[in-house]
This record gives C-alpha cells, structure tokens and sequence, in this order.
C-alpha cells in the first residue's frame, strides 16, 4: 500500500508537492514542446526535446532524497529489470563495439520514464488528477481549432511545419492536397495520443459526481465536440482506432455493471450520444470524413484492413526474426531513427514498424521476450485492477484513461518513438495514482481525501 501525502512528515510532503509541479512542467512540455520546435525555436529541436528529460531526472533526484521511490512489488520488479538491462547494455557496448549514443539513448527508451509512472502513484492525490483531468478537457477546445485550420491549409503553410529547417520537412496526407494535422505536436502520432487522452478525460467527466468533474457539465460538452473535431479531423487511423476502444470501454463499463441504474444510464446516454455525436460529426465535417473512408480504402488495398496491419505488427517477431540473432542482441536503440541518423548506423533490415521484433532484434530472443512478457504483465496488471475498481466502485474512470494507452502499452513503438513513450509511461502513472487513490478509499476511509462515491451521469 502506498502512503498518502497526508500522512508524511512535513518535509516529505513539501518534497512531494515539489514533484508534482514538476510532474505537470514535465505533462505541458509533452504537449507543447513539439509547438516549441517546429514554430518557435526551430532551430533548437534537438535540445528542446531532451529538456522533459532534464525535468524528470530532477524529479528522481528530489524523490530518491525524500525517499519517496515506491517499493511495493511491481516497483521492484521494474527496478530489477531495469538494473538487468543495465548490465545488458554495457556488456553490449564493448562486446559488439556499439558507439555510445544509441545504446544510451535506447535504453533511455526502454527505462528511463518507467520509475516516473511509479512515483506519480506515490505522490499524486485526487485533487492532482483533477487538475490534468481539466487542463485535458480545456486543452481539446483549443487543440480543435489548431486542426481544423492545418488541416484546410496547404502543406507548405507555416502552421503545417514539422521540426527541421526547410529541407527536413515531413508532412503526412490524409488524400492528396490534405494534411494529416500534427496539432501541438511534430508528428501525427502525438496529436492521436493526445486526443484519446482527451476523449477519455472528457467521457470520465460525465460520470464522475458533480462536485468532483473536472468541468461543468455545459463546457464538458463543449470539450466532448472539441474532442471529436479532433478525431474527425486528423486523418489518423491511429487516432480513430484509439478513440474507438475509449469509447468502447466506457460502453462495455455500463454493460458491465448493466444490473444497476448507473450501469443502464451508461449504456443509455453513451448509445444516444454517440448518434446524435455520429450526426453532427458527420454534417460539419463530412468532407474529412470521406478523405478518411478514402485513405482507408488506399491502405486496404496496401497492407489490408487497419486489424490487419496490427496483426502483422504484434506477430511480425515470429516470423521475420533472423536465424542468427546475438544472445544479447544487436544494441538498444540501434534499431531508432536517432541512432541511425545521429551515429551513422546501418538501418536494420527487418520491418521495424513491429515494436516487438524490434525490441527482439535489439536485446536478443530471451531478454527481449523478457520485456515484452514484462510490458504486457504492467497492462493485464492495469487491466485487471480498472476492472476491479469498475466492479467494486461502480466507476469507469480507471478503465476509460487506460484504455486511452492499452494498445500503446501493449505493442506501441514506446521504446521508439519519443512521444509514445512519454504518452505510454505517463497515462500508466496516471491509472497508478487513480487506483492508489480507489484503494485508499477503503484503507483509510478516516482521511480527508477524496473518497470515491457513486458517480452519476448529468
């Protein structure tokens, strides 16, 4: 069990209160810092994307001097893993005589935010998760209307810029002449996670009690449009898919606990919302609408159906890992894009969109399979107690923001992309701190923190 704030020692609560403003210093650069880079500090890119990094170090500082790591078992189990990569990767730097940087910056990848998702179970309380609860909702109003106007602009209009100078531009379409719109963000895949966050933030709001939304009931509707504007928008089956399953979930919620009122309610209100959401979605933005069913059908008849191209991604390991793989593999982080740009690696010859194979070819078949094993148990682990939190509280609220990442969690490029692994490990504290906070309310129902009460919907 972890101990709240309320019951630590002056000092080590000021220490946890430190943390988390830097906690949410480290969530707004993660939405904004793409914004830096590609329209006002182009120019320094590279270090703008590493300062989240300086940000979280300061954090581990601060809680390893307050003691303020968690200890409980899926912590030490993360800290054990992470310490036999440690090994792993130096051994790998003077046995295969790997350059520095890559394997640094792949097990930077693999390890280096996972502690983070453990301390915000430590430190965060109800009052914290409502904060980024609302900054979420507010920031979809705003994120909305950015795409919407990238995504009616051409692709060489200054507010569809990627990060680099003028010859490194990278902008994706959804049909020829229209962008994929990146939001705040440098890539598409920011703006996807970003928005099933969001979406998962703003369906959490209906059915938490009045007195602890996250917004008002009128301006949650006003986040629930601005939300699904971005997803009409973003040309993204990524974006789609994940916002679906957010969906989904809270749906199957209501038919889970379908024997109570709350349940029926859930049900009731989420089926008609979708309609009349589907209706309106489909008038104000059919034309991005049909771009998508467009570009769906182009990468069919491509790479098959969007199930498809996840199960070719999750199974690519059995079948394309090479004969001749390195008991330890071939370096952390060789297989990224920054390695091989920055160190002048050969690109790995295996399809690397599969985080799996990846990760595989990387570490080698045991350890590799060993992090994987390990990443899927932190998701069935999440997955079971947002079931148990469903069941025993009659709250989605911890199913929902999970299902924003599962998928990530599970077989996303986190220990590839910059962005999924910040999105993956932080959405991972955020069901850390909301189940800390479930299970307090039965520990220690004496305290004055939030004790989950029976939601309702407006």
């Amino acid at each position: 069990m972890q101990e709240s704030i309320a019951i630590y020692s002056p000092q080590r609560a000021e220490a946890a209160r430190q943390i988390n403003r830097l906690i949410m210093l480290v969530f707004v650069l993660m939405i904004f810092d793409g914004s830096l880079r590609k329209w006002v500090l182009p120019s320094l890119s590279t270090p703008l994307l590493m300062i989240k990094d300086g940000v979280v170090a300061i954090i581990y500082w601060k809680a390893l001097r307050n003691r303020l790591f968690p200890n409980d078992f899926l912590a030490r189990m993360a800290y054990i893993i992470s310490g036999i990569f440690i090994v792993i990767a130096i051994i790998q730097l003077y046995q295969l005589a790997l350059p520095y940087f890559p394997v640094i910056y792949g097990y930077r990848n693999y390890f280096f935010l996972m502690p983070l998702a453990f301390i915000m179970q430590q430190t965060l309380e109800w009052e914290d998760i409502k904060k980024y609860g609302r900054l979420v909702c507010l920031l979809a109003i705003p994120s909305a209307i950015l795409v919407v106007i990238q995504s009616k602009s051409p692709d060489t209009a200054y507010i569809n810029r990627s990060v680099g100078g003028e010859d490194q531009q990278m902008i994706f379409t959804v049909v020829a002449g229209v962008v994929r719109p990146y939001g705040f963000f440098s890539f598409t895949n920011g703006h996807a996670h970003f928005t099933a966050l969001a979406l998962a933030m703003v369906l959490s709001n209906f059915v938490l009690p009045r007195n602890e939304r996250f917004v008002p009931t009128t301006l949650g509707l006003i986040c629930l449009g601005a939300a699904l504007a971005n997803v009409a928008v973003s040309g993204s089956r990524t974006n789609f898919l994940l916002s679906a399953l957010v969906g989904a979930s809270l749906v199957g919620s209501g038919f889970f606990i379908g024997r109570s009122a709350l349940g029926a309610k859930i049900v009731f209100f989420s089926m008609v919302g979708a309609i009349v959401g589907g209706v309106l979605v489909s008038m104000v933005f059919s034309e991005n609408l049909g771009h998508m069913m467009d570009r769906q059908e182009r990468a069919g008849k491509k790479e098959g159906g969007i199930m498809n191209r996840i199960i070719r991604d999750n199974f690519a390991v059995f079948q394309m890992a090479p004969r001749e793989l390195p008991v330890l593999g071939v370096g952390l982080g060789v297989g990224s894009a920054a390695a091989t740009k920055i160190s002048n690696l050969q690109k790995l010859t295996v399809y690397t969109e599969s985080e799996w194979l990846r990760i595989v070819i990387e570490a080698g078949l045991f350890f590799g399979f060993f992090y994987i094993i390990f990443r899927l148990g932190i998701a069935l682990f999440l997955l079971y107690q947002a079931v148990k939190v469903l069941w025993i509280f009659k709250s989605p609220l911890m199913l929902v923001v999970l299902t924003s990442i599962f998928q990530t969690l599970v077989t996303g490029q986190m220990t590839f992309n910059n962005t999924a692994c910040y999105f993956g490990w932080f959405t991972i504290g955020l069901c850390l701190a909301i189940l800390k906070i479930f299970r307090e309310s039965e520990a220690y129902p004496y305290q004055q923190s939030f004790q989950p009460p029976q939601p309702e919907l407006a």
